[in-house]
Order: C-alpha cells, then structure tokens, then sequence
C-alpha cells in the first residue's frame, strides 16, 4: 500500500544516479576529453580538441541554412495531405 505512488520519486532517483555517475567521470577525467592507453602524453584534453572560432561560425551558418530547407520542406510536405 505504501508504494503505490512512488514512481516519480523512483525516476527521479534514478536520473539523479545518472547524472551523478556522468557529473563524476567528467571529474576524473577533466581536462583530458581521450584518454591514450599507449602513453598519457599523447591524451586529447580539452584545448586540443576545440575549434577555431571562425570553424564554429561556418558551421553556425550550415547548420541554419539546413535547418531553414528542413523545415520549408517538412511544412511543404504537411500543407499536402
């Protein structure tokens, strides 16, 4: 009788266990983002593995052109049936 109405508080428990769990191995890991198993020196960390800014803004302008032609075509395609 007493457990009828915890399934909330089950998933809520076991959300917090996995962000606890991803929240602690970037921790450990930090600022490594690949750790080389051959020898640490040659581990990506995180200043290694970020992009230039004017990468970032190239991609910025794909990914909203794609997304302005996905969504022109997805509202093509509802105003058809």
């Amino acid at each position: 009788m007493m457990r009828e109405h915890l399934e909330g508080w089950a998933f809520v428990a076991t959300a917090l266990v996995i962000v606890i769990l991803f929240v602690t191995l970037f921790l450990n890991l930090y600022p490594r983002v690949l750790v080389s198993s051959v020898n640490p020196k040659f581990s990506l960390t995180l200043s290694q593995a970020a992009s230039q800014p004017y990468t970032l803004k190239v991609m910025s302008w794909v990914r909203s052109s794609s997304l302005r032609s996905y969504s022109s075509i997805r509202v093509g395609l509802l105003d058809l049936s």
